[in-house]
């Protein structure tokens, strides 16, 4: 049986699994990256909060989840999720670039 390889957005440009199947919590993300470009920000952080239901750590869902409530004010959530994100990954420019605009933005710089 022949399977076809799936692109996920990441960190990285694009994540090609060749060989092994995306987490659940990948596919989600996928998904809301997805609606996101559907115009779609609710339902977005619907699937991203999903998506870390299905793993809490996955950094991928953690960026993109403080991203979206960025823009909706929520900013105490986003700060734990970009603390999290952070210890996830701290030597992921995404990560640093995201967690550095959102504190000086907020005046914390």
């Amino acid at each position: 049986q022949h399977h076809q390889h799936i692109p996920i957005e990441s960190e990285e440009e694009e994540t090609l699994f060749s060989g092994d199947f995306p987490t659940l919590s990948q596919v989600l993300v996928a998904e809301g990256l997805r609606r996101v470009k559907l115009n779609l920000p609710e339902s977005s952080i619907e699937i991203m909060e999903r998506a870390l239901d299905a793993d809490p750590n996955d950094a991928d869902a953690l960026l993109n989840l403080a991203i979206l409530l960025s823009a909706k004010g929520r900013d105490g959530e986003v700060l734990q999720l970009v603390e999290s994100a952070l210890r996830q990954r701290p030597w992921c420019p995404r990560v640093l670039s995201f967690a550095a605009s959102f504190f000086r933005s907020r005046g914390h710089f």
